[in-house]
């Protein structure tokens, strides 16, 4: 299974409403951990199986405006270490994706927010360009398959270098 449900968006501090950044909780963790329970329940799951969580970059690096969506990736973070060492027992895998930048179609719809000056800067801040949806779909479907049976509880990062700057 493959929890990718998740919203972002930049929020200064001081225009965070607690009301909304519950939501984003509710989102990026809260229907991880309740799909989480539902896929362990024995009599839905078939042993040997794999959870991946997609997470984010941001769980692990600081930027300004994002804090709140940062603090829920990262609490998926910490939910794949525990998973992982709790389902482990029932053969049951648990991994997380961090992916960088990825061009979607939803920045490709954007152009006013995703414009050459922004392209510039992300150009400069990858060392190997920005990834696309397959990229992290490969590792996702590696994750998934019995080649990484021996791999549970680990946050991957996939970003193109970015992480390393």
């Amino acid at each position: 299974m493959v929890h990718s449900a998740g919203i972002g968006g930049v929020i200064p501090l001081k225009s965070v409403d607690i009301d909304e950044a519950k939501k984003m909780f509710d989102i990026n963790y809260f229907s991880g951990l309740v799909l989480a329970k539902s896929f362990a329940d024995k009599r839905i799951c078939q042993s040997p199986a794999s959870l991946v969580f997609i997470s984010s970059i941001s769980s692990i690096s600081g930027n300004a405006g994002i804090s709140n969506y940062s603090a829920s990736k990262g609490a998926v973070n910490a939910l794949v270490k525990s998973l992982a060492v709790e389902l482990a027992k029932n053969h049951i895998r648990v991994n997380a994706v961090l992916p960088g930048f990825i061009i979607t179609d939803i920045v490709n719809a954007s152009p006013d927010v995703y414009n050459d000056a922004f392209f510039e800067t992300i150009a400069q801040e990858y060392p190997l360009g920005t990834g696309l949806p397959e990229d992290v779909a490969h590792l996702i479907a590696f994750l998934l398959s019995p080649l990484s049976r021996w791999i549970t509880g680990q946050n991957i990062v996939i970003d193109g270098g970015r992480t390393l700057l």
